[in-house]
């Protein structure tokens, strides 16, 4: 039986449009993409997928209360040599950040989050992650963007229990959004910072102070303005090696597939355990239950929007209807109303030649006859070859010289030996006994060598900052003296 069907979150073209805003618009749509070969993605043992984690570096959910990610029994394969592709995006620093593993649930396995092409947030430096030894398995203790020429990094106490219960005021203007308080430890004990109000500004994105969590304290990041994500870089997508795959000799994966921005919109969630934003078909009642939630729903602190969602929130409050198309896209999704995503590059394939040649989709056992195509691809189409993506994403690639990559791969070097370095510190902090658990434990600084990172052009100045920030929490500066 066919049934012909409107779907209203999936034919609202304002939804795609608004979402993808942070690149320079097209004045017309990209051609409908055409799906390559079913049998090219997964040759020689390398999988694309159309879903699983987001790289750290591109996009980490706020967190002011650190806590540490789950213990994983399987011990993490060593690192793969992974060759940058030979075209990057444009802009103002754009450097190469080597991809890693990470355990994906419903696998039972680990997938390689790939390397990818990012533009550096002003006066930051990438501070790679890394797998820990844990009783019962291994730990991921995760990355951050560090203050550029950090040299010594503090790692404190756990800090006390949040007292963010969000503004207490309406903002005192319309394009200003919320950032939630924190502690911020001093010398020797915490004091509690007020939430405020920040500026919300087009071409850049506020990410608010946060805590991470490793084996020997929380390191804090205070605050910092980054790229709106459609113009971090070229996000790669996640891929399924073989064990066979893994033990060629001189073995080296070039990342070909990339992410969709418009289609990541769509179907982009927080994983809560895992602290990491996850993209693709997440939508099952069972992913909820592991404390897998839409990007929208998320709040870093009960009662505060997380700062990412409030920012898109205002880029689109040209549109009243942004917000309520979006959540019905997803709830429909989540109640079998709407078609979901592919998992794979293969199955995505197969989903887009039934939309564009077909011109129907199967929505829970029901053949839909599809309306507008084009809508619904950029809904569903996760991910694309490289050339393809900057069509999609509506960005410019510029071509990576032999002499550049080479440079690229010395980076990646050093990027790996910062990881080494970190890796070293702090497992030498915990040998020595420094595992602070309360926040009355004390702080301890250690030196670490990183690899050195140039600050990009045209951030917003440090003035320009300040006055963007207006304190306006429910709580008062108080200090800790427990």
């Amino acid at each position: 039986m066919r049934t012909r069907l409107l779907l209203p979150a999936l034919t609202a073209l304002g939804l795609i449009t608004a979402l993808a805003a942070d690149g320079p618009r097209a004045q017309t749509p990209p051609p409908l993409p055409q799906p390559p070969a079913e049998t090219a993605p997964s040759e020689n043992g390398v999988e694309p997928l159309a879903r699983g984690p987001v790289h750290e570096a591109f996009a980490q959910p706020d967190a002011v209360e650190p806590q540490p990610g789950p213990i994983i029994p399987n011990r993490p394969p060593d690192g793969i040599d992974e060759m940058p592709p030979d075209q990057q995006p444009e802009g103002a620093n754009v450097v190469w950040i080597p991809g890693y593993w990470a355990w994906e649930n419903d696998s039972a396995d680990f997938v390689w989050v790939s390397g990818f092409w990012r533009d550096v947030p002003p006066d930051r430096q990438w501070v790679p992650g890394y797998w820990v030894g844990a009783e019962g398995g291994y730990h991921w203790t995760p990355g951050y963007w560090a203050p550029a020429g950090l040299q010594e990094v503090s790692y404190q106490p756990p800090p006390p229990a949040s007292l963010e219960t969000g503004p207490s005021v309406a903002p005192p203007q319309e394009d200003m959004i919320y950032a939630p308080g924190i502690w911020v430890y001093r010398q020797t004990r915490y004091f509690w910072r007020p939430g405020f109000w920040v500026t919300a500004r087009p071409d850049w994105l506020y990410v608010p102070a946060r805590y991470l969590w490793t084996p020997a304290g929380c390191v804090f990041v205070d605050g910092y303005w980054d790229y709106p994500l459609a113009l971090r870089g070229t996000l790669f997508c996640p891929v399924r090696l073989a064990p066979a795959v893994l033990a060629r000799p001189n073995f080296f994966y070039q990342p070909a597939y990339a992410v969709s921005t418009p289609a990541l919109f769509t179907s982009l969630f927080v994983a809560r355990d895992y602290h990491r934003f996850q993209f693709g078909d997440y939508f099952a009642p069972q992913h909820a239950q592991h404390g897998v939630i839409p990007w929208y729903r998320y709040q870093p602190v009960r009662g505060v929007v997380a700062p990412l969602f409030a920012h898109y929130r205002w880029e689109n409050r040209g549109d009243r209807a942004w917000a309520t198309n979006l959540e019905r896209l997803y709830t429909d999704r989540e109640r079998g109303l709407a078609p979901r995503p592919a998992a794979t590059v293969v199955e995505q394939n197969r989903l887009i030649q039934n939309i564009t040649v077909n011109k129907s989709v199967v929505i829970n056992n029901k053949t839909v006859t599809v309306n507008n195509p084009r809508t619904m691809v950029q809904n569903l189409q996760m991910v694309a070859p490289l050339k393809q993506v900057t069509q999609i994403n509506n960005v410019k690639l510029r071509p990576v010289n032999k002499a550049s990559l080479i440079q690229e791969r010395q980076v990646v070097t050093q990027i790996r030996q910062s990881a080494a370095a970190r890796r070293d510190v702090e497992t030498k902090l915990v040998a020595e006994g420094h595992r602070p658990t309360r926040p009355t434990d004390p702080a301890r600084t250690a030196k670490i060598a990183l690899a050195p990172v140039t600050r990009p052009a045209g951030a917003p100045a440090a003035k320009e900052k300040k006055r963007g920030l207006i304190n306006v929490s429910k709580t008062k500066g108080k200090q800790n003296n427990r």
